[in-house]
């Protein structure tokens, strides 16, 4: 992941956050978030599908579901898939 797309995932965060607070949303967490949004990345998701995506989002699961089922349930951590930290690597990853 180049550093360009880690701080438009940032971005698209952001924009989440903002929609969804704005809707009262019940549920939003900011570190699964990304970590959600990098995974898709990784699994090959658009960034600029994303944060389109982002905009349209009314809460979590509206914005979540639609990726995980395209990526599969890995996006969620949910299998060997690693989790991707903010510097683009891999969870565990020492190079």
């Amino acid at each position: 992941m180049t550093a360009e797309e880690n701080k438009r995932l940032y971005y698209i965060r952001a924009i989440l956050r903002n929609r969804l607070e704005e809707r009262g949303a019940a549920y939003w967490d900011e570190e699964k978030a990304l970590r959600y949004l990098r995974n898709a990345v990784e699994r090959g998701a658009s960034v600029s599908d994303l944060e389109v995506h982002a905009k349209k989002a009314v809460n979590w699961s509206s914005f979540f579901n639609p990726i995980r089922e395209a990526l599969g349930d890995d996006l969620y951590g949910n299998s060997d898939f690693p989790a991707i930290n903010e510097d683009g690597k891999r969870y565990g990853d020492e190079r």
